[in-house]
């Protein structure tokens, strides 16, 4: 389920436990926006490993390329 509906559905959990004195209602509520959060966070973070995998990659291939053309110096910016 797409984080922001897991939030959404968990907000609406909470209250609605809150509203009518459902305990288990609420800590599932709770519960359920907790986890919106840590799947956010985990496409956050694989979002950002690619990124920088691909940065990786192409610096590798500049440094090939470089030691492939004698020139032997590091393209770092």
């Amino acid at each position: 389920m797409d984080p922001r509906l897991q939030d959404i559905k968990g907000r609406l959990k909470e209250a609605a436990g809150a509203l009518t004195g459902n305990d288990k209602l609420k800590a599932e509520g709770a519960a359920d926006q907790a986890e919106a959060g840590v799947e956010d966070l985990a496409g956050e973070v694989t979002s950002k490993a690619g990124e920088l995998a691909n940065q990786a990659g192409d610096y590798a291939k500049s440094l090939k390329d470089a030691f492939i053309e004698g020139t032997r110096e590091d393209p770092a910016p």
